[in-house]
Parts: structure tokens; C-alpha cells; sequence
């Protein structure tokens, strides 16, 4: 509106955050409802996008239950980082509000995961004059993507990357989850689940993080007997938001004194997309 004679938004190196979310299980949950699905996903989607824009988050695309969405570009904006991880935050919130009218209706509840990255991409117009997009390109897009998935490894709500973590600049309560490297992807990333506003920090997500943290630096550090207790100690606690943290990183510390790495670099290799 700005320049009216500018058609199409040339390509640009911007750093902004990425934002992809997805519904869990929502696949099978369509062969179940049918026709009703399109009825949830929209009052879903109804709900998810006025917080996002509420943000100053850019909608790129939906992705059937999933959405595409950025901070920074096409408007710049200082604040991306911590724009988007308070949307992300908010929208779990509205979902858990949204959860107990959809059970009034008899409707399925939903659970959403989210993964979100900061870093230098290209954005711009692709496609012809009369039918572009304007969109998102590069290795960090893919990260987002591959970090909304790898939550289903942790049973985390949220994963972001460390250069989001640096950015939110202590804002946020954050809990480290360790190094990754997700499918199609050869560079490992320390990844971070934003719990929280730092200054709303309750003393149980305090405890979570702290209780994460026993857990993931002795193993960062090749200390897997340390891990181990760690972990025996902390499964008695019976926290579910750790089981699933606690069942990955027996794994990888039984997996590492069977067969001692000679250069161990702490990371955790993904699989699954």
C-alpha cells in the first residue's frame, strides 16, 4: 500500500524467527470425525490466528492442522524473537481454554507442538507477478519444521533454537533439552523449551527446569553415571513432563558405556522426521 508501484517484494537476507505448529495425532483423529474435522480445524484455526497477528506475526501458509508463521519480515521488527515465543505461549494457552468448550461439545481435545528458530533466511516474493507468495527460504525454515517434530521425542510443548534462547535476552524461563541433530540436517543445535515469561515464573516450572537441567549437563559433559542417577532419582518424582526426557536420555547413556565414543560431542541424533 507504502509503494504502490512496487509489485513484488525483491528477495532480502533478513534475520527473523519461524514459527511451525502442528496438531498431535490430528491424521488419525480426521479418519475418526470425518466431515466434523473441517469443523474443528476451523474453530481451531479461528482461534490460533488473532493471537498470532495480535503478535505481529505474519501468516505465511497452513499446512493443513499445521501453520507457517514469522516475525520480522515483511515489517522489521527488533522484538521477533520474543514476539513469537509469546504467541507460541499464548496460543497454548488459548488451546487449553478452547479444550474445555470442545469437550462441552463433544469434540476431541487437542495438543499442539511448536518449533520456532531465529536466524538470517531470505525472505521475499516467489512465484509469477500475478500469483506470488510472499514467503520464507532457508536452512532455518527447515529447522523450525524438524524441531516442531522432534518434540514428540521429549513430550515438550515447545522447541527453539539457541540463537532464539540468545535473543530472548533472559526474558523467558527456559529449559535446555539438549544438543540435536534432526533429520536432514548435519549441523546439531542446543535446543530450549520457553516455559514461561521469566517475571510469571511459577516455583513448580522453576523446579522443572532446574530438574531438567540435572539431567541434560552431566550428560553434555560425558558424565553418563552422573545422567543415570540423575535420572533414577528424578523418576521418583513421577513429573510427567520428564518421563519421556528421562526415557531418552537413559537410552543414549546406556547406548554411549556400551560402545565409549571416542570424541563424545554430547549430541542427540534424531531419526524421524
Amino acid at each position: 500500500i507504502a509503494n504502490p508501484d512496487q509489485k513484488q517484494l525483491a528477495g532480502e537476507e533478513h534475520e527473523i524467527t519461524i514459527v511451525f505448529t502442528d496438531l498431535a495425532g490430528f491424521t488419525a483423529m480426521t479418519e475418526r470425525l470425518r466431515e466434523r474435522a473441517v469443523h474443528l480445524l476451523n474453530i481451531y484455526m479461528g482461534r490460533m490466528v488473532p493471537v498470532i497477528r495480535a503478535h505481529g506475526g505474519y501468516i505465511n501458509k497452513f499446512l493443513g492442522d499445521g501453520i507457517m508463521f514469522f516475525h520480522g519480515a515483511p515489517a522489521k521488527n527488533p522484538r521477533h524473537a520474543q514476539n513469537a515465543v509469546s504467541a507460541v505461549l499464548k496460543m497454548h494457552i488459548a488451546l487449553k481454554q478452547l479444550n474445555v468448550e470442545l469437550l462441552e461439545q463433544d469434540l476431541p481435545m487437542l495438543g499442539m507442538r511448536a518449533g520456532v528458530t531465529s536466524g538470517k533466511v531470505i525472505v521475499g516474493d516467489a512465484g509469477p507477478a500475478d500469483g506470488c507468495d510472499y514467503t520464507a527460504l532457508g536452512n532455518e525454515v527447515n529447522l523450525a519444521a524438524r524441531l516442531e517434530h522432534a518434540n514428540v521425542n521429549f513430550a515438550s510443548q515447545t522447541l527453539i533454537n539457541e540463537r532464539a534462547a540468545d535473543l530472548l535476552e533472559g526474558e523467558y524461563l527456559l529449559r535446555c533439552m539438549g544438543k540435536l541433530q534432526v533429520v536432514g540436517q548435519k549441523i546439531p543445535v542446543t535446543t530450549y523449551e520457553p516455559l514461561c515469561p521469566t517475571a510469571e515464573a511459577t516455583d513448580e516450572l522453576k523446579e522443572l527446569a532446574h530438574l531438567t537441567s540435572r539431567i541434560v549437563e552431566p550428560y553434555l559433559g560425558g558424565a553418563f553415571s552422573d545422567c543415570l542417577k540423575a535420572c533414577d532419582e528424578i523418576d521418583k518424582l513421577d513429573n510427567a513432563r520428564l518421563t519421556r526426557l528421562i526415557r531418552v536420555y537413559r537410552d543414549e547413556c546406556a547406548r554411549n558405556i556400551e560402545n565409549p565414543p571416542t570424541d563424545f560431542d554430547g549430541v542427540i541424533v534424531l531419526t524421524e522426521k
